[in-house]
């Protein structure tokens, strides 16, 4: 038994085969060293003054690495098969072993001395003796590890489970495996345990790698972590199964080209920029009920934040917002949807497809790289509800840096997003951001066009990431702070846009008079007239027209001029004066819906999981009826906090909507 460093392991389980009674890829490693048993018949390879002449004849491709006394250069032989490996940080207290059609695998860190049998046909390992498989920790199974080749490429090809214990796999294959795992095909991780996460670059820039499994379905249950680029440029990787995926990080899926579908059942947060580069990607779908996220045209949503609250007078993010969109859902145009509060850090980032993007009306934070990286955008409509844009929204990444043309982001050294992270999140108001160790620039946009006046303009906010004390500042205004988030100070910003995309609608003042270019009214409401001064004539003729699928008598306007909402919808009315004078008004009318919400244990909630129907109509007060179960406050954060069921009630106004929420606690079922 001698101590070597992996490379060593990995070289001699490529190049012996399984000649002898004692196969070379039949190893554990421990205590931060690594042990290594190679016997082929009746001698060992590679201490000094020992016959290997045997060995040597059968494998001949090994004869340059033997010394004069007849023993084997392990180091030269490193050198020339993982060079990458000299002076590297070795993976600690793990086991791995090459497994066989019913090998039996010892395990030397449990007091039990349990064994493993490998069944290939199942794909299973089954465990005997008074603990599981389970406590061992992640099941990580790869098919063909290595590739076969000619002479020093000569190694085996098989199938390998490695079974890491109580450990992350963080840099795996680009530490050990990175020269040799050009036929990695197909990876499996189950049963968490003490497991937290796939650690940043753990198997980046593999070109074999097609399918991956990750857990199995899991509820509230914190899952995996995902760190940044852990499949990072996986260009063949297709079959993606992220059942247990808890956190997805930066980049962790980037110019996976392949992927073109990803389902989630256990997300908690992802970063916007995870799928990045995944020009094939063409929907998200969650499997089952998600507490945090919702899926709308394959597009991912946010539809409750529990790590993000208010700093500085700034919410990080606004429900609902987007998270990530698919980059095959979007064409040459893209059109934040209406009624969308938030677009997220990097949620629609590198569109190299996208000439025009349409920020709508209702958002109202615009976060940091939201629409980052996309160099043929020549065309930005912003509505007047936007009151904050991040750092580097619209900037592009630098193409002429050395090597970014093949691999974006390659070379930098970002640091992985973490669990800590997200509790930092939690009290002090951080949305993570890792800062790039590269450059970027301004976008390529020629023409703003924005749905308000220049002084509306002049009092967006420009929120600016502060490392030091992880949340986000304000750091001025956009207009002061123009290149910096990504537009060029050379920009034409056309005001007073028109564009229905982005019209903010306004609410009908106190007296329901109409008078601007678009209003939002509850169905139902008293009948609401428009402005005979706000148009440059009076209005004596109107006409309208549903928009967008709305209902084709929505609304109904009288000769006066009165106009009553019966049904949600949308709809674009004509006004014309005596003297043909015409001009447009869209209306929008909505019904507020409230839908029970019940919950078997304590927690927070947000009232979009219970109000439904509403685009631009923003509540104007809250109540919980029996705050000893329930309270509200005024962001719509539900904090439920004892059995029983409290009635929450909304206003819009004076009109009001209510439904019950109940906590109703499980019982365990007793163990008989």
């Amino acid at each position: 038994m001698r101590k070597r460093s992996l490379a060593i392991i990995l070289a001699a389980s490529m190049i012996f085969g399984s000649t002898g009674a004692v196969m070379a890829d039949e190893f554990q490693i421990e205590d931060k060293t690594y042990e290594e048993s190679v016997e082929t018949d009746s001698f060992s390879a590679g201490d000094s003054g020992e016959d290997n002449s045997a060995m040597i004849a059968a494998h001949p491709e090994l004869s340059k690495y033997v010394r004069s006394d007849g023993s084997i250069d392990y180091v030269a032989m490193d050198m020339d098969i993982l060079p990458e490996l000299q002076g590297g940080e070795k993976r600690t207290e793990a086991k791995a072993v090459s497994l066989s059609e019913g090998a039996v695998i010892s395990n030397a860190n449990d007091d039990d001395e349990n064994t493993y049998t490998y069944d290939k046909n199942s794909g299973q390992v089954t465990a005997t003796g008074s603990n599981t498989i389970h406590k061992e920790g992640v099941i990580l199974a790869i098919d063909d590890v290595l590739h076969s080749g000619e002479g020093e490429d000569a190694i085996l090809n098989k199938y390998v489970k490695i079974l890491y214990a109580n450990k992350d796999i963080e840099g795996f294959y680009e530490n050990l495996m990175k020269r040799r795992g050009d036929a990695l095909t197909q990876i499996y991780v189950e049963d968490k345990n003490n497991l937290d996460q796939i650690g940043r670059s753990a198997f980046k820039q593999n070109p074999s790698l097609t399918k991956l499994y990750v857990g199995t379905p899991k509820t509230d249950a914190k899952g995996y972590e995902i760190s940044h680029k852990a499949f990072y440029m996986d260009t063949a990787l297709s079959d993606v199964t992220l059942n247990a995926a808890f956190h997805v990080g930066q980049r962790a899926f980037y110019g996976d080209k392949g992927i073109s579908s990803i389902a989630f059942s256990s997300l908690h947060h992802m970063r916007g920029d995870a799928f990045e580069g995944c020009t094939g990607l063409q929907e998200f779908k969650l499997d089952g009920e998600s507490n945090y996220f919702y899926t709308d045209d394959g597009m991912l949503y946010k539809k409750y934040c529990p790590y993000f609250v208010e700093k500085n007078g700034l919410y990080n993010i606004v429900v609902p917002g987007l998270m990530s969109v698919p980059y095959k859902k979007v064409g040459e145009t893209f059109v934040v949807k209406k009624g969308t509060r938030t677009v997220a850090f990097a949620a629609v980032a590198g569109m190299d497809q996208m000439k025009t993007a349409k920020i709508s009306s209702g958002v109202k934070i615009v976060g940091p790289r939201a629409f980052y990286n996309a160099p043929n955008m020549k065309s930005l409509y912003i509505s007047k509800s936007v009151k904050h844009i991040g750092n580097e929204a619209f900037s592009i990444f630098d193409t002429n840096r050395p090597g970014s043309n093949d691999a974006p982001y390659a070379d930098y050294d970002d640091a992985p997003y973490a669990l800590e992270d997200e509790y930092y999140e939690a009290f002090g108001g951080k949305f993570y951001h890792n800062e790039d160790d590269g450059t970027v620039s301004t976008c390529n946009v020629t023409d703003v066009y924005y749905s308000g006046t220049e002084e509306e303009w002049k009092q967006i906010r420009y929120d600016r990431y502060d490392d030091s004390a992880n949340y986000y500042e304000d750091a001025g205004t956009v207009a002061e702070h123009m290149e910096s988030v990504g537009l060029s100070s050379n920009v034409v910003i056309h005001y007073n846009s028109t564009d229905p995309d982005i019209l903010m609608p306004d609410f009908v003042d106190s007296k329901g008079v109409i008078s601007s270019h678009a209003a939002v009214m509850t169905a139902g409401s008293k009948k609401i007239t428009f402005s005979s001064t706000s148009y440059g004539f009076t209005p004596v003729k109107y006409s309208f027209k549903a928009l967008e699928k709305s209902p084709a008598k929505g609304i109904k306007i009288s000769k006066k001029g009165e106009l009553s909402g019966k049904k949600a919808g949308s709809y674009e009315v004509t006004l014309e004066g005596a003297s043909g004078e015409k001009d447009t008004v869209y209306i929008f009318v909505e019904k507020p819906v409230m839908k029970k919400l019940k919950l078997d244990k304590a927690g927070r909630a947000n009232i979009s999981q219970m109000l439904t129907g509403t685009t631009y109509l923003e509540p104007t007060k809250y109540e919980s009826k029996k705050k000893a179960v329930a309270t509200i406050d005024d962001q719509g954060n539900i904090e439920v906090v004892g059995k029983g069921t409290s009635k929450i009630t909304v206003y819009f106004g004076k009109k009001k909507y209510k439904a019950n929420v109940t906590l109703k606690i499980k019982k365990e079922k007793s163990k008989k």
